[in-house]
């Protein structure tokens, strides 16, 4: 997802500072349960963050955990919670706009699934940041169209 995905598109090398990851919902307790011993995941409710203790229930209209080492470190990953089916894309923004996974991902050759850059630009493109700015030039895009 994010900038991972675009770099993986159009192999231009750009600095990041978290690791952008889609779960379904259905994984979550196991993913959970996985990092627990070593990382804090917060919960992200409409920009309110909430700490989550190991077991406690996720906020009913949260959709994305930040998760860091500890309160001194920078956050490291983004997890954007998907609860469509597990073949499934539903977009967070319009949850009647959705189509099948394998239509709104690629597999890249180092074998992760990305999502395709026109959703991950479209999603972007509603709240620009400057980091998401690049100084590539277009032709570094036109080999991947």
């Amino acid at each position: 997802m994010g900038g991972w995905a675009i770099e993986a598109f159009a192999g231009v090398r750009r600095h990041h500072r978290d690791v952008d990851i889609a779960f379904h919902t259905a994984d979550l307790e196991a993913f959970r349960l996985h990092v627990q011993n070593e990382w804090h995941v917060w919960a992200n409710t409409s920009g309110s963050l909430l700490y989550l203790e190991p077991g406690q229930h996720l906020p009913a209209t949260c959709d994305q955990l930040w998760l860091r080492r500890n309160a001194d470190e920078s956050w490291e990953y983004d997890i954007v919670l998907h609860s469509g089916s597990m073949d499934e894309w539903v977009s967070r923004r319009d949850p009647d706009w959705s189509m099948k996974l394998d239509d709104a991902t690629w597999i890249a050759s180092n074998g992760i699934r990305y999502q395709n850059p026109e959703i991950t630009l479209l999603f972007k493109a509603h709240h620009t940041k400057s980091h998401d700015q690049t100084e590539a030039p277009p032709e570094a895009w036109r080999h991947r169209l």
